[in-house]
């Protein structure tokens, strides 16, 4: 395909469609994301990875970009979405240059959008491919140095 903008038309008559548009480039800009929590024990601070966020406290979240050296950390803004990319109105406190952040996790399924410019000025847009669910509980077994997590079942 050629450079520039694309359109697409659709007969009023042929009802509602959906579009997915999927490209490649030579400069990837893939990024993934932990939820982290934490807990004091003996006077010291303990994090630890979580599967998900809990509702109704705050959560944290460390965005993991491989190539972030092509990127103005500056400018680099996340955002929640629901499952059909409309913005949720809560958003993420993104600190710099850790890319860590704290953001109200909503009651409805959402992904992360992140978005920004290069280093070489040009805006992008990154979408995550895993929708995260907020829960209402995480059971943790308590271990020497911090906790880890129990997987859903029956003991």
């Amino acid at each position: 395909p050629t450079h520039g903008i694309w359109s697409l038309v659709f007969p009023a008559n042929t009802g509602t469609h959906t579009v997915k548009v999927q490209s490649t480039s030579a400069f990837n800009l893939d990024f993934d994301y932990l939820f982290f929590d934490g807990q004091e024990l003996g006077g010291e601070w303990h994090d630890y990875v979580a599967q998900y966020p809990l509702l109704g406290s705050d959560a944290k979240v460390k965005l993991l970009i491989p190539s972030r050296n092509r990127l103005n950390l500056g400018s680099l803004r996340v955002t929640l979405i629901d499952k059909w990319g409309r913005e949720l109105p809560d958003s993420v406190e993104l600190a710099t240059p850790s890319l860590e952040g704290t953001f109200n996790p909503p009651l409805e399924p959402f992904k992360l959008k992140l978005s920004g410019r290069t280093a070489m000025g040009q805006s992008f847009q990154r979408i995550s491919p895993r929708l995260v669910t907020a829960k209402n509980l995480r059971l943790r077994q308590q271990g020497r140095k911090g906790y880890s997590l129990l997987t859903c079942g029956r003991t």
